[in-house]
């Protein structure tokens, strides 16, 4: 049985996407906060598409967020914000439309969504979680061949360190897994300079710099690019300090309890020549540090490349 909440506000604005172009964002407030959601438009549309309601200049989204605002919220503020298929059902019904034609496919996807990640909250669920709650949907995987991955020990490590964390991410970003080719040196967290103008790209394996260690020759003699958070603000908001671990055999116990020992101080780590590992309270906060540190990566990069 989900937690009853309700809605204190719901509000909706006009945003770019990615694209530059207009679209609808929405705001839920609850007593736990705001949730945020929006539904930047496909490059292709098809016949049996829902409408997105545009303005009359084929742009603006201003009909739709008066919709949102007019018509949809004082509906919804009576409602409780964890009954999602009654939520659902209240917003198909205003619209009365197949096509979703009347409120905009794009203002009821919005108001639908940003509900649905209130709700996740409300029950303390990561949103994967609730969705598949209220979806009461089961996988039956009996007759499915599954393998656990070979990085398992890594996982249960951060975990038992880390009992704030309810997601770990392992992955290969290739921007961020270039760093990983480097060493401890090029991802600390110092001052970005003209003068870290040299990248080594092929340093050998140094196994247990997890510990700090510094004394590799190839860290004293070249000036290495930096890794550094502070190059965007809200990439050290973030991501706070980078950790390290150094080289050890994929799988082994040994590198499980290195990541294990540098999770403690850091959400965001960076594995020798083995990509990177990332955590947060839910999947949603682990895959947006992730997308955070192959952006900061990226930059970093294309910023040495072009000075």
């Amino acid at each position: 049985m989900f937690k009853t909440s309700k809605i204190k506000s719901l509000k909706a604005r006009e945003i770019s996407d990615s694209r530059g172009n207009p679209t609808v964002e929405t705001e839920v407030e609850t007593d736990l906060g705001r949730f945020l959601a929006s539904v930047p438009a496909g490059a292709s549309k098809g016949k049996y598409e829902a409408v997105e309601l545009r303005d009359t200049d084929g742009r603006g989204v201003l009909k739709a967020i008066e919709n949102i605002e007019k018509i949809i919220s004082p509906v919804l503020l009576k409602e409780n914000l964890t009954d999602q298929k009654r939520i659902d059902e209240i917003l198909i019904n205003l619209d009365g439309t197949k096509n979703k034609s009347r409120l905009g496919a794009n203002a009821i996807l919005a108001i639908s969504i940003a509900m649905c990640r209130a709700g996740a909250a409300a029950n303390h669920l990561p949103l994967y979680e609730y969705i598949n709650e209220i979806g009461n949907w089961k996988l039956e995987i009996e007759n499915l061949p599954i393998m656990p991955s070979s990085e398992y020990r890594m996982h249960l490590e951060v975990y038992k360190n880390r009992p704030d964390v309810d997601a770990v991410i392992h992955a290969h970003p290739p921007f961020a897994t270039s760093f990983s080719i480097m060493s401890k040196k090029s991802i600390e967290t110092t001052n970005f300079t003209g003068s870290h103008r040299k990248i080594l790209l092929n340093p050998p394996l140094i196994k247990g710099e997890e510990k700090g260690d510094l004394n590799n020759p190839c860290n004293r003699s070249n000036p290495w690019l930096k890794l550094n958070v502070k190059l965007l603000t809200e990439t050290e908001q973030t991501l706070g300090k980078i950790g390290y671990v150094g080289y050890f055999k994929p799988g082994s116990l040994e590198l499980a309890k290195a990541v294990g020992e540098v999770s403690v101080k850091h959400n965001t780590i960076i594995l020798s020549h083995h990509g990177v590992i990332v955590f947060g309270k839910d999947l949603l906060e682990a895959r947006y540090r992730l997308e955070r540190l192959e952006f900061l990566a990226k930059v970093t990069l294309l910023s040495f490349l072009n000075n």
